[in-house]
């Protein structure tokens, strides 16, 4: 994957999400919420391989969702920290960020969300059970990102920025 996108991976912790590409860390914040994955550090590369461009951008990926909600592995279970009582519950692991920064993510994902529903619909060897799951898991997310009250309480809370 690095070197189909002109880059190279690198192997060194402590990073914070402000050294990232701005758009790409939104991306991976957001989508690691659509999944319901709590299980990845950004600083300490857990879950999260970090590339390097030929622009110098640090651009995360994330990798390993067993933990996620959208996997519901019987093995997994909700994370310590977060107060969560199932993986199945969503929590944003972000810093502050701005509804303007966040909206084109949000964008990306309601025009991708057909596509995403085709291709659980049309991937063999999934159980119809599953798959009505899967897509119920993720329209409560489209319904979070399409109500205002509920997007402000899941992306922006308490972030001086948007108060």
């Amino acid at each position: 994957m690095a070197a189909r996108n002109a880059a190279r991976v690198l192997d060194l912790t402590g990073f914070h999400q402000y050294e990232m590409d701005p758009a790409v860390m939104t991306l991976v914040s957001v989508y690691q919420y659509f999944i319901g994955n709590t299980d990845w550090s950004l600083s300490a590369l857990h879950n999260i391989t970090l590339l390097s461009d030929a622009d110098s951008r640090f651009l995360p990926v994330p990798y390993d969702f067993d933990w996620s909600g959208v996997v519901d592995a019987r093995y997994a279970a909700p994370h310590p920290r977060l107060g969560t009582r199932s993986v199945r519950d969503r929590v944003f692991i972000s810093g502050c960020l701005t509804e303007a920064e966040l909206e084109p993510v949000m964008e990306l994902f309601r025009a991708r969300r057909d596509t995403v529903y085709a291709l659980y619909r049309q991937q063999a060897g999934l159980e119809a059970k599953t798959v009505e799951r899967t897509l119920e898991y993720f329209d409560d997310f489209f319904e979070t990102i399409d109500d205002p009250k509920s997007f402000k309480r899941e992306f922006v809370r308490g972030c001086p920025a948007d108060e």
